[in-house]
């Protein structure tokens, strides 16, 4: 079982539904403490060890839509899914690979102006090496 804390920051493209097609970007930060629970190794000498995980957290989201000015949301709660694989590549280094599935529940955006409620999902995939001491 691992524990670990996460910061991250996502950027992307999104159009409004129901608009005309109005479009813009928006950013997200999220602060997130997540459960990893590590299976015994499988394959050749174990080298492969597959995992699962959860967690909870809180996020913000701002939609920058072209002519609209900028809608800001309030940090609310975040969660999210984990599933990968680590690879033995040396005896202290590891390769990983998984995708987690995020998500930000109802959240309201809003400026002067304007305002709606939205929510937010993202699916990442994620590839990395770790170093064990």
């Amino acid at each position: 079982m691992a524990l670990e804390f996460e910061y991250a920051y996502r950027n992307s493209d999104a159009t409004l539904k129901n608009t005309g097609g109005s479009s813009g970007e928006v950013q997200s930060n999220a602060y997130m403490a997540n459960a990893i629970y590590k299976f015994d190794g499988i394959g050749p000498n174990g080298a492969f060890k597959p995992y699962l995980g959860a967690g909870i957290g809180t996020a913000d989201q701002k939609f920058e839509p072209d002519g609209f000015g900028s809608l800001d949301g309030d940090y609310n709660f975040a969660y999210q899914f984990i599933t990968g694989v680590a690879y033995d590549v040396a005896p202290n280094w590891t390769l990983n690979g998984e995708v987690r599935y995020f998500g930000i529940t109802d959240q309201t955006l809003e400026n002067d102006d304007y305002g709606f409620k939205n929510s937010y999902s993202t699916f990442d995939a994620i590839v990395g090496a770790t170093y064990h001491f």
